[in-house]
């Protein structure tokens, strides 16, 4: 089947030679309408192919206003990179998809579909770690902390600040950043992820286009030239997943900023405010004599070398529970997704820029040459349509023209 090239070829040809075989006919009344029919369509044809193909590079080697596309790469990529970051993703609707969205549903589905999981074979072997490298004595002063007179006592925000302070002198403040990246990834690279973003991106665009012709056009010639909503949901998932791989190496600065965050804890649990807010939290969580227990238990096996069999069921019961009271206590389903919901948007507010930048870095990879035969790969089809247009509409004019002017004499 011929695409709409080979058709506007074969038409502009096919006129070409009509109007050749005509012009020797031309004193008579069909031969001269033919010759003005087939005239107009050649002239029309070749005129449309000129300016398409200009579009994309240099027809006959004419470098007067021609190859539009490469020669425009850089206002392009801004273009792109402008309605990117700040017509289709912006912080607006970033903020606005992510307050629409059910944050704490999300997180009990990664929990439910491995997260879980992960978690407890993790959090066994790090506590048997920490505990192999305490001495005798540190371990001492733990217990002699947990085991106060009572509950109301015990000082969790103290207890929490050594915990804390020990724990950046010991290495581990990296050991658990490098653990929740690794389920950080594990999640976005989930396909319920990808099919998260695949709905925020089509809804921003839906919300970008609008009503208003100029940038439903925009939005036409961008899925034209292949940044459809799946594959910016596919790019912005490599994307993430490449931003949190970069989150390993020792020199990331945003790692170094999350490392001094943790270094910082100590000193930010002396605030009256933090202790206050922490020490009803502990109140709260104390009064379970589910997790007392378990915390009890915890404590009898935390210097065992057989952690994992112990602290496994364990783990397991406590996050089903904590899930089963999130998901049946409203108030702290909200307070959850609240707690999620701001913390992705003061994401948003910090990183936005970034948006941009990856934008702009992705077009990087692509010379003028190679973003142009990008676009006309994909519209190509659609504009030889004007060159068929042109042959057809330019025949018909040469013949009406040749008809009134001979109805004129």
């Amino acid at each position: 089947m011929l695409g709409n090239k080979n058709k506007a070829n074969w038409v502009l040809a096919g006129t070409t030679a009509g109007y050749l075989l005509a012009v020797p006919f031309q004193e008579h009344f069909i031969g001269g309408l033919l010759t003005s029919g087939f005239g107009a369509a050649m002239v029309g044809g070749a005129a449309d192919w000129f300016a398409v193909t200009a579009l994309f590079r240099r027809p006959l080697g004419i470098s007067f206003k021609t190859a539009v596309i490469p020669r425009s790469r850089a206002r392009i990529s801004r273009d792109i990179v402008d309605m990117v970051e700040n017509r289709l993703l912006t912080k607006e609707n970033i903020r606005s998809k992510i307050e629409g969205y059910d944050t704490t549903a999300m997180l009990l589905d990664f929990l439910a579909e491995g997260g879980k999981a992960d978690l407890v074979q993790a959090i066994p072997a790090l506590l048997r770690d920490f505990t192999l490298r305490m001495k005798p004595q540190e371990i001492g002063d733990f217990l002699t902390e947990l085991l106060k007179e009572n509950k109301e006592h015990l000082s969790l925000t103290a207890f929490l600040a050594k915990v804390m302070a020990w724990s950046n002198q010991q290495g581990y403040t990296e050991k658990i950043i490098d653990f929740m990246l690794t389920e950080a990834k594990k999640l976005v690279g989930s396909e319920a992820m990808r099919n998260l973003l695949y709905e925020f991106i089509e809804a921003a665009r839906q919300n970008y286009a609008g009503e208003r012709a100029d940038r439903k056009l925009a939005d036409w010639l961008f899925n034209q030239g292949g940044f459809t909503p799946a594959r910016l949901a596919d790019i912005a998932q490599d994307k993430l997943q490449l931003f949190l791989g970069e989150l390993y190496h020792p020199d990331n600065s945003l790692r170094q900023e999350i490392i001094g965050y943790f270094t910082g804890l100590p000193l930010k649990l002396r605030d009256s405010a933090w202790q206050a807010t922490i020490e009803n939290w502990k109140l709260a969580l104390l009064t379970n004599k589910d997790l007392v227990a378990a915390m009890a238990r915890f404590i009898r096996q935390k210097t065992s070398q057989s952690a994992e069999e112990t602290l496994t069921p364990i783990l397991n019961y406590q996050f089903d529970k904590a899930c089963e009271y999130v998901t049946h206590d409203k108030a702290l389903y909200n307070k959850v997704d609240e707690y999620l919901t701001n913390a992705l948007v003061v994401l948003v507010e910090k990183y936005h820029s970034k948006i941009g930048a990856v934008a702009a870095k992705r077009l990087e990879q692509y010379t003028a040459e190679e973003i142009a035969a990008l676009i006309e790969h994909k519209v190509s089809d659609d504009l030889q349509m004007i060159r068929l247009n042109g042959s057809t509409v330019g025949g018909l004019a040469g013949m009406l023209i040749f008809l009134l002017t001979y109805a004129w004499q």
